[in-house]
């Protein structure tokens, strides 16, 4: 499982490339709209070739980590998530919020990576 949002996307790019599709891939990028998703059309390439499933994640700030007005357990888009490493890697608080909700739903510590981007 792959998360990024913002300069944070870039290390999700590279980390795809990596990838080669022999277990579920599930990339979730976060961005106020789909025009401010850097490499977008890179990563949907990618995800395309790798058999991914690709999130886009919309819409203004809330204080969880999906966009304002959308719900969902982190299960609901990658169901493997017990069984997966999760990659996280944006700002501070929101990646916070992404391992938070990534052990609410029974994720093992050991399988949660997270690249802060903060200064």
């Amino acid at each position: 499982v792959l998360v990024g949002a913002g300069s944070g996307i870039a290390p999700m790019v590279s980390l795809l490339e990596d990838l080669d599709g022999s277990g579920p891939i599930v990339v979730m990028l976060r961005a106020r709209t789909t025009e401010e998703i850097p490499h977008l059309d890179e990563v949907r390439a990618l995800a395309a070739d790798r058999g991914a499933t690709l999130y886009l994640l919309t819409g203004r700030r809330s204080r969880g980590w999906l966009p304002h007005g959308m719900a969902a357990r982190m299960t609901q888009l990658a169901p493997a998530l017990v069984a997966s490493d999760v990659y996280v890697c944006g700002p501070r608080v929101w990646a916070n919020t992404i391992l938070a909700e990534a052990r609410a739903c029974g994720a093992p510590e050991e399988h949660l990576h997270i690249e802060e981007f903060a200064w």
